[in-house]
Protein backbone atom coordinates (compact mmCIF):
# COMPACT_ATOMS: atom_id res chain seq x y z
CA UNK A 1 0.00 0.00 0.00
CA UNK A 2 2.35 2.06 1.06
CA UNK A 3 4.28 1.76 -2.44
CA UNK A 4 1.63 2.02 -4.11
CA UNK A 5 1.42 5.53 -3.03
CA UNK A 6 4.60 6.25 -3.16
CA UNK A 7 4.28 5.02 -7.31
CA UNK A 8 1.15 7.62 -7.67
CA UNK A 9 3.49 10.44 -5.99
CA UNK A 10 6.27 10.01 -8.30
CA UNK A 11 3.63 10.09 -11.16
CA UNK A 12 2.30 13.34 -10.28
CA UNK A 13 5.33 15.06 -9.75
CA UNK A 14 6.71 13.78 -12.98
CA UNK A 15 3.52 14.84 -14.60
CA UNK A 16 2.80 17.98 -12.60
CA UNK A 17 5.81 18.91 -11.28
CA UNK A 18 4.06 18.67 -7.83
CA UNK A 19 1.17 17.52 -6.87
CA UNK A 20 -1.43 19.68 -5.06
CA UNK A 21 -0.03 22.53 -7.35
CA UNK A 22 -2.31 23.59 -10.54
CA UNK A 23 -1.33 22.67 -13.53
CA UNK A 24 0.85 24.62 -15.68
CA UNK A 25 -0.24 24.52 -19.22
CA UNK A 26 2.14 24.97 -21.59
CA UNK A 27 2.06 27.68 -23.90
CA UNK A 28 -0.68 28.17 -26.89
CA UNK A 29 0.45 27.51 -30.36
CA UNK A 30 0.64 31.02 -32.35
CA UNK A 31 -1.91 31.45 -35.12
CA UNK A 32 0.11 31.63 -38.25
CA UNK A 33 0.00 34.90 -39.93
CA UNK A 34 -2.11 34.83 -43.43
CA UNK A 35 -1.47 38.58 -43.93
CA UNK A 36 -3.94 41.45 -42.94
CA UNK A 37 -7.50 40.21 -43.82
CA UNK A 38 -9.11 42.02 -46.30
CA UNK A 39 -11.13 44.92 -46.15
CA UNK A 40 -15.14 44.97 -47.01
CA UNK A 41 -15.70 45.67 -50.61
CA UNK A 42 -16.46 49.40 -51.13
CA UNK A 43 -20.38 49.89 -51.62
CA UNK A 44 -21.36 50.06 -54.92
CA UNK A 45 -21.82 53.77 -56.25
CA UNK A 46 -25.00 55.05 -56.87
CA UNK A 47 -26.29 54.95 -60.72
CA UNK A 48 -24.84 57.73 -62.56
CA UNK A 49 -27.33 60.68 -63.58
CA UNK A 50 -29.87 59.09 -65.69
CA UNK A 51 -29.91 59.51 -69.55
CA UNK A 52 -31.18 63.01 -70.29
CA UNK A 53 -34.10 62.70 -72.98
CA UNK A 54 -33.43 64.41 -76.74
CA UNK A 55 -34.09 68.07 -77.12
CA UNK A 56 -36.58 66.75 -79.53
CA UNK A 57 -38.14 63.54 -80.33
CA UNK A 58 -36.71 62.11 -83.55
CA UNK A 59 -38.79 62.11 -86.03
CA UNK A 60 -40.11 59.00 -87.88
CA UNK A 61 -38.45 57.82 -91.36
CA UNK A 62 -40.22 59.67 -94.58
CA UNK A 63 -42.06 56.83 -96.23
CA UNK A 64 -40.55 56.16 -99.58
CA UNK A 65 -42.23 58.10 -102.49
CA UNK A 66 -44.26 56.15 -104.91
CA UNK A 67 -42.41 56.50 -108.48
CA UNK A 68 -43.53 59.61 -110.94
CA UNK A 69 -45.94 57.72 -113.24
CA UNK A 70 -43.74 57.93 -116.64
CA UNK A 71 -45.50 60.52 -119.24
CA UNK A 72 -47.25 59.51 -122.14
CA UNK A 73 -44.95 60.14 -125.25
CA UNK A 74 -45.04 64.15 -126.46
CA UNK A 75 -47.04 64.03 -129.69
CA UNK A 76 -45.40 65.92 -132.49
CA UNK A 77 -46.23 69.64 -132.72
CA UNK A 78 -47.84 71.04 -135.36
CA UNK A 79 -46.70 74.76 -135.26
CA UNK A 80 -44.86 75.38 -137.68
CA UNK A 81 -42.44 77.96 -137.47
CA UNK A 82 -39.70 77.22 -140.42
CA UNK A 83 -39.27 80.49 -142.38
CA UNK A 84 -37.53 83.73 -143.03
CA UNK A 85 -37.21 86.12 -140.31
CA UNK A 86 -35.57 89.52 -139.25
CA UNK A 87 -34.01 89.53 -136.02
CA UNK A 88 -33.79 92.27 -133.84
CA UNK A 89 -31.56 92.09 -130.29
CA UNK A 90 -31.71 95.07 -128.28
CA UNK A 91 -28.90 95.14 -125.28
CA UNK A 92 -31.05 96.86 -122.54
CA UNK A 93 -30.79 96.65 -118.18
CA UNK A 94 -27.27 96.45 -118.24
CA UNK A 95 -25.57 95.41 -115.03
CA UNK A 96 -24.59 98.76 -113.36
CA UNK A 97 -21.36 96.76 -111.78
CA UNK A 98 -19.76 96.30 -114.86
CA UNK A 99 -15.92 96.57 -115.11
CA UNK A 100 -16.75 98.18 -118.52
CA UNK A 101 -19.08 100.76 -119.79
CA UNK A 102 -21.77 100.21 -121.45
CA UNK A 103 -21.90 100.37 -125.55
CA UNK A 104 -22.56 103.23 -127.30
CA UNK A 105 -26.31 103.54 -128.53
CA UNK A 106 -26.08 102.80 -131.54
CA UNK A 107 -24.00 99.50 -130.74
CA UNK A 108 -27.40 98.50 -128.90
CA UNK A 109 -29.69 97.58 -131.09
CA UNK A 110 -28.80 95.23 -134.06
CA UNK A 111 -31.16 93.91 -137.04
CA UNK A 112 -30.21 90.43 -138.94
CA UNK A 113 -31.49 88.60 -141.83
CA UNK A 114 -31.88 85.01 -141.05
CA UNK A 115 -33.57 81.62 -141.56
CA UNK A 116 -35.36 79.59 -139.10
CA UNK A 117 -35.13 76.10 -139.65
CA UNK A 118 -37.48 73.33 -138.08
CA UNK A 119 -37.54 69.37 -137.57
CA UNK A 120 -40.13 68.61 -135.35
CA UNK A 121 -39.74 70.50 -132.10
CA UNK A 122 -35.62 71.33 -132.81
CA UNK A 123 -35.09 74.51 -134.17
CA UNK A 124 -31.90 75.82 -135.71
CA UNK A 125 -31.68 79.58 -136.32
CA UNK A 126 -29.05 80.46 -139.13
CA UNK A 127 -28.34 84.08 -138.91
CA UNK A 128 -26.98 85.61 -142.70
CA UNK A 129 -26.16 88.14 -144.56
CA UNK A 130 -22.87 89.00 -141.95
CA UNK A 131 -19.34 89.49 -143.14
CA UNK A 132 -17.06 86.38 -142.61
CA UNK A 133 -15.35 86.27 -139.08
CA UNK A 134 -12.62 84.09 -138.33
CA UNK A 135 -12.98 82.26 -141.32
CA UNK A 136 -17.05 81.17 -139.53
CA UNK A 137 -19.32 80.40 -142.49
CA UNK A 138 -22.39 81.89 -139.99
CA UNK A 139 -23.54 82.15 -136.58
CA UNK A 140 -26.33 80.00 -135.21
CA UNK A 141 -28.79 79.83 -132.29
CA UNK A 142 -30.83 76.13 -131.75
CA UNK A 143 -33.00 75.03 -129.29
CA UNK A 144 -36.41 73.45 -129.00
CA UNK A 145 -40.11 74.16 -129.46
CA UNK A 146 -41.45 73.65 -125.71
CA UNK A 147 -45.02 71.98 -124.81
CA UNK A 148 -46.58 75.33 -124.37
CA UNK A 149 -45.55 76.44 -127.89
CA UNK A 150 -43.03 78.75 -126.50
CA UNK A 151 -39.43 78.25 -128.10
CA UNK A 152 -35.98 78.64 -125.98
CA UNK A 153 -32.80 78.93 -127.99
CA UNK A 154 -29.01 79.75 -126.97
CA UNK A 155 -25.62 79.73 -128.66
CA UNK A 156 -24.09 78.20 -125.76
CA UNK A 157 -22.43 74.99 -126.32
CA UNK A 158 -21.06 74.92 -122.91
CA UNK A 159 -17.60 74.92 -120.55
CA UNK A 160 -17.55 78.65 -121.82
CA UNK A 161 -17.53 78.33 -125.42
CA UNK A 162 -20.15 80.59 -127.41
CA UNK A 163 -21.48 80.23 -130.96
CA UNK A 164 -21.20 84.09 -130.81
CA UNK A 165 -23.20 86.53 -133.23
CA UNK A 166 -19.84 88.23 -134.54
CA UNK A 167 -20.27 91.53 -136.47
CA UNK A 168 -17.30 94.13 -137.09
CA UNK A 169 -19.19 97.16 -136.73
CA UNK A 170 -16.16 99.90 -137.51
CA UNK A 171 -12.84 99.39 -138.69
CA UNK A 172 -11.58 99.24 -135.14
CA UNK A 173 -14.73 97.63 -133.24
CA UNK A 174 -15.78 93.94 -133.10
CA UNK A 175 -19.29 93.58 -131.45
CA UNK A 176 -19.91 89.83 -130.37
CA UNK A 177 -23.51 88.83 -128.65
CA UNK A 178 -23.56 85.65 -126.51
CA UNK A 179 -26.88 84.43 -126.04
CA UNK A 180 -27.00 82.29 -122.45
CA UNK A 181 -30.79 81.35 -122.75
CA UNK A 182 -33.78 82.74 -124.41
CA UNK A 183 -37.42 82.33 -124.45
CA UNK A 184 -39.37 83.10 -126.89
CA UNK A 185 -43.58 83.48 -127.52
CA UNK A 186 -45.68 83.36 -130.42
CA UNK A 187 -46.36 87.13 -131.50
CA UNK A 188 -48.63 88.56 -134.42
CA UNK A 189 -44.80 89.50 -136.24
CA UNK A 190 -43.69 86.10 -134.95
CA UNK A 191 -41.82 85.40 -131.94
CA UNK A 192 -41.12 87.81 -129.53
CA UNK A 193 -39.17 87.69 -126.12
CA UNK A 194 -35.69 88.42 -123.80
CA UNK A 195 -32.63 86.63 -123.26
CA UNK A 196 -29.48 86.80 -120.78
CA UNK A 197 -26.55 86.83 -122.27
CA UNK A 198 -23.79 89.77 -123.13
CA UNK A 199 -23.16 92.60 -126.08
CA UNK A 200 -19.18 92.84 -126.17
CA UNK A 201 -17.24 95.33 -128.31
CA UNK A 202 -13.95 94.79 -129.15
CA UNK A 203 -11.27 97.19 -129.62
CA UNK A 204 -8.34 96.61 -132.35
CA UNK A 205 -7.90 95.31 -135.87
CA UNK A 206 -9.38 93.05 -138.54
CA UNK A 207 -8.82 88.84 -137.23
CA UNK A 208 -7.18 90.94 -134.18
CA UNK A 209 -9.12 92.06 -131.38
CA UNK A 210 -7.65 92.08 -127.93
CA UNK A 211 -9.18 94.03 -125.35
CA UNK A 212 -13.06 94.94 -124.19
CA UNK A 213 -13.77 98.32 -124.96
CA UNK A 214 -17.40 98.54 -123.39
CA UNK A 215 -19.98 95.67 -122.67
CA UNK A 216 -23.86 95.31 -121.66
CA UNK A 217 -25.00 91.78 -119.21
CA UNK A 218 -28.43 91.29 -118.78
CA UNK A 219 -30.72 88.66 -118.01
CA UNK A 220 -33.17 90.89 -119.76
CA UNK A 221 -32.22 91.52 -123.40
CA UNK A 222 -35.22 91.87 -125.70
CA UNK A 223 -35.68 90.18 -128.93
CA UNK A 224 -38.04 90.15 -132.08
CA UNK A 225 -38.19 87.44 -134.59
CA UNK A 226 -40.61 89.19 -137.41
CA UNK A 227 -41.36 86.79 -140.32
CA UNK A 228 -40.55 87.99 -143.82
CA UNK A 229 -43.72 87.58 -145.52
CA UNK A 230 -42.06 88.27 -148.91
CA UNK A 231 -40.28 85.24 -149.67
Amino acid sequence: MKRARLAVLVCCATTLGACGSPPNPSSPSPVPFRGNPAPPPSPAPPPSSPTPPPSSPTPPPSPTPSPSPTPPPRSPTTLNLAGDYSITLLAQNCDTGSRWPAPPTELRSRTYASRLEQDGTNIRVVISGLPRIFDLEHSALWGQIQADNSVTLTNYYGQEQWDSIFEQVSSTNLLSILVDEMKLSLSPQGLSGTFSGSFLVYDGTENHWPSIGSACFSKSHSVTFTRDSSR
